[in-house]
């Protein structure tokens, strides 16, 4: 910020970053919501499941992938539950100017389609603003 600049003005750290930790939170927010509903269902509905590995045309090779890729879903779904919980924690410590590097980790972490499950767009562009944001030195230096 340049000197003489009012504290609430267009340079001002903090209103740099409010729209990107908005961003950050919500698609963190989804993100959250969406693996709590994949760690709660696991594989889906329990029936169609069963018929489908059930089926006698699926190839052998078909029914060991989706079984593995079925009893593989709970876990991925708790991890990723794990990372938009710590992106949802850095995008509030980016809205307070503190933890400069979990600040850029947040950001960072909303870009991996993977973990924010149906937002990869918004995740990508919110990251990416707030990391361009993050690297100003003027924003850098209001980090406590």
């Amino acid at each position: 910020m340049p000197p003489g600049a009012p504290p609430g003005g267009p340079g001002n750290p903090a209103d740099l970053l409010n729209i990107p930790s908005i961003i950050i939170l919500s698609v963190a927010g989804l993100g959250v919501m969406a693996q709590l509903y994949g760690a709660i269902m696991g594989g889906g509905n329990d029936e169609q499941v069963a018929k489908m590995l059930s089926d006698p045309n699926l190839p052998a090779g078909a029914r060991s992938f989706l079984s593995a890729a079925l009893g593989a879903q709970r876990p991925f779904a708790i991890v990723s539950l794990l990372i938009n919980g710590l992106a949802i924690y850095g995008g509030i410590q980016m809205r307070q100017l503190k933890m400069f590097g979990l600040a850029v980790t947040s950001a960072i972490l909303v870009m991996i389609p993977c973990f924010t499950s149906c937002c990869c767009i918004p995740g990508l562009v919110g990251g990416i603003w707030a990391l361009v944001v993050l690297m100003k030195p003027e924003v850098k230096s209001a980090f406590t």
